[in-house]
């Protein structure tokens, strides 16, 4: 981020889904770590059956999926083989923002001549389809190039779950999670929280009951509205001693 940029110590790193696990990994991982974390919903446990073991529904669910074209199951895992780097992506459009008019859609990515086309759409639908083939992590992580125990370590490593049993200290935490989340359950969550309490680590936490994943979409957050700060209060009655008000709030 740059020395003398930002003041990682006075700053809090929140993100939601898959954000959720990467602000939970920062806190192994910057120097010096962030004054607070929030995890909304975000994964803590890779290895969690749900991401890897398919429904007893799934081939019902698969073939009632709605894609945004006719899509074959050929088409879809040549689709998933396909490695080549310079078709990653950073910044991309998600459901909802493939019907935006496009001026405000290259306005909200920072990109002056984006245009959401056929492969944006293939990627939403190669969502869904790993959803319900709950194999996301398997093709992220290139199963078919590990071996069983490499794949488990490479699980473990980005797993906040697993990464917590050896830490001696860790930032204070809060979680956000729903009870019904039907993309990353809860009981990984709740079992960090249980392991920060008792490494003594500040922790706080909202169960919403009967809430799925993403239950706040479309709730809008500003950094003075009375909701952020209820989450930050709350985090601060979590631990011992007062918190540092933030100075920066990281979204990832």
């Amino acid at each position: 981020m740059g020395d003398g940029n930002i003041d990682l110590a006075r700053s809090v790193i929140g993100g939601e889904s898959a954000g959720g696990t990467f602000a939970t990994l920062s806190g192994f991982i910057l120097e010096p770590r962030p004054s607070v974390i929030i995890n909304l919903y975000g994964p803590v446990l890779l290895s969690h059956p749900h991401f890897h073991v398919p429904a007893d529904n799934s081939e019902e669910a698969l073939a009632s999926l709605q894609y945004s074209q006719p899509r074959t199951t050929e088409e879809l895992e040549a689709a998933l083989r396909d490695n080549d780097p310079t078709r990653a992506r950073s910044r991309f459009p998600w459901w909802p923002d493939l019907d935006v008019p496009p001026e405000k859609l290259r306005t909200f990515l920072g990109l002056p001549d984006y245009t959401a086309g056929e492969e944006e759409r293939l990627r939403m639908d190669l969502y869904k389809y790993m959803s319900v083939r709950r194999n996301r992590f398997s093709t992220v992580f290139r199963r078919h190039t590990l071996s069983p125990e490499d794949f488990q370590k490479t699980l473990n490593s980005f797993s906040a779950l697993e990464l917590i049993k050896s830490a001696s200290e860790f930032p204070p935490t809060f979680f956000v999670h729903g009870t019904a989340d039907n993309a990353a359950p809860i009981g990984p969550s709740q079992a960090m929280f249980d392991q920060l309490k008792t490494k003594g680590v500040p922790v706080g936490a909202r169960w919403v009951e009967g809430a799925d994943h993403s239950f706040d979409v479309f709730i809008t957050v500003s950094f003075n509205c009375p909701s952020t700060l209820t989450v930050r209060d709350q985090t601060r009655r979590a631990g011992k001693t007062s918190l540092p008000v933030p100075t920066l709030w990281i979204a990832l």
